[in-house]
């Protein structure tokens, strides 16, 4: 894994946060919605604008759009990178590290 820090701001970014190809974002698309389907959150709606975000952003080759709020989300990210320098869930980072 690897974490550089953003010189403009100062914050912290880990590599897993890259551009998605469109059929990668619209996986993920998918697999949020199906989460928020079967347990409908205000935690689960921010995840789904989270990945439609990262899907308009995999059209525009870039790693994300802020079109939809997704401030739960991002906040769950921000704590992530404070404690263990990755943006996936402890669940999720370990299935993507071991590919």
């Amino acid at each position: 894994m690897m974490v550089t820090a953003h010189n403009k701001e100062d914050r912290m970014y880990c590599a897993c946060h890259s551009v998605l190809s469109t059929r990668s974002a619209a996986r993920h698309l998918s697999d949020e919605v199906v989460e928020w389907v079967c347990a409908p959150s205000r935690d689960e709606a921010s995840d789904v604008a989270y990945a439609v975000n990262r899907l308009l952003g995999s059209l525009l080759k870039r790693d994300y759009v802020s079109a939809l709020p997704a401030t739960r989300h991002v906040a769950k990210i921000n704590n992530r990178m404070a404690d263990y320098g990755c943006i996936r869930s402890r669940r999720h980072r370990k299935v993507h590290h071991e590919r």
